[in-house]
């Protein structure tokens, strides 16, 4: 009976112990999106031609983290990929190179997900992340109806990423008129609410001229 209660005891402290970790990482995990956040919004409003002030980031809104929005990613590399030009929202194009497809589930359902790089010859090794922009469900409801967009990293020979759409942000156009946003290719479109990220923004939109600093 000693044993059976000494056995009881150890299970139960690893329980104990287990429960803890996961809510340490829970934390972390949190603490590490904010920070995100915050440093996005600062870099933001710092940059020249930003189509925000700093007292426009109070406009700015999220939906709270979410662990089931941040998955793992197989990579599949793309070869022989030719420059395309991505139509932007002021009709202009921007050049882009499709790299990388990377396949995941949310919430139990397969997805798919491409990733561009914008960077050629030399340029290409120095590009630190790759361009993610996509559209999914909850757009012109509850986040931007142009969609959103991701930047990851593919370290090189890595075979899976984690791909946390609690990162994923708007693109400029969702503050101001008249950017050279990349409209997300129809190949990204999620069929699925992502309520994960950057939700709408809340503020007065601007034209480019007037949100010049």
């Amino acid at each position: 009976m000693t044993r059976f209660f000494a056995g009881l005891h150890v299970i139960t402290a690893f329980i104990c112990c287990a429960a803890v970790t996961g809510t340490v990482q829970a934390q972390n995990r949190k603490a590490e999106i904010e920070s995100f956040r915050k440093k996005q919004q600062a870099t933001l409003t710092e940059l020249e031609d930003s189509p925000l002030h700093p007292e426009d980031t109070a406009s700015i809104t999220y939906f709270p983290p979410e662990e089931d929005f941040a998955v793992m990613a197989r990579i599949e590399l793309l070869r022989g990929e030719k420059p395309f030009e991505m139509p932007a929202f002021d009709g202009s194009t921007k050049t882009f190179v499709r790299y990388a497809i990377l396949h995941f589930q949310l919430k139990g359902k397969p997805h798919r997900l491409t990733a561009f790089r914008s960077g050629f010859g030399a340029l290409a090794a120095l590009q630190p992340t790759y361009f993610v922009p996509f559209r999914d469900e909850t757009n012109a409801a509850t986040t931007y109806g142009g969609g959103r967009y991701m930047d990851v990293a593919i370290p090189p020979g890595a075979e899976n990423i984690l791909l946390d759409f609690n990162k994923a942000y708007n693109p400029w156009c969702a503050y101001a008129d008249g950017f050279r946003c990349p409209i997300p290719p129809a190949e990204n479109t999620i069929s699925q609410a992502v309520e994960a990220g950057e939700r709408n923004y809340r503020g007065t939109r601007r034209s480019r001229n007037s949100a010049q600093h």
